[in-house]
């Protein structure tokens, strides 16, 4: 169920938050400068969404893939072997 429910629903939201994004770096404006960035300049936004569940890792929500919390702080403390 959480895979079919809760996580379609979060890339549903995901989606959203980015196209909020996107509209609001195109149109210019407090985004745009707070950012510093130039007037013709639109970044390319990659978004990825985290759970604390490992339960569907790796799929794909509406574009948007799912890695675990354990997964990334793995990732960020750059501890592939588990070992100190």
């Amino acid at each position: 169920m959480h895979c079919h429910s809760t996580l379609r629903k979060a890339g549903l939201q995901l989606l959203r938050k980015v196209n909020a994004v996107r509209h609001a770096l195109e149109c210019g404006g407090l985004l745009q400068q707070a950012l510093e960035l130039e007037a013709a300049c639109v970044p390319e936004i990659t978004a990825w969404f985290v759970d604390t569940s490992i339960e569907c890792d790796h799929q794909h929500f509406h574009s948007f893939l799912k890695v675990s919390l354990e997964e990334v702080l793995i990732a960020l403390h750059d501890d592939r072997t588990g070992c100190p």
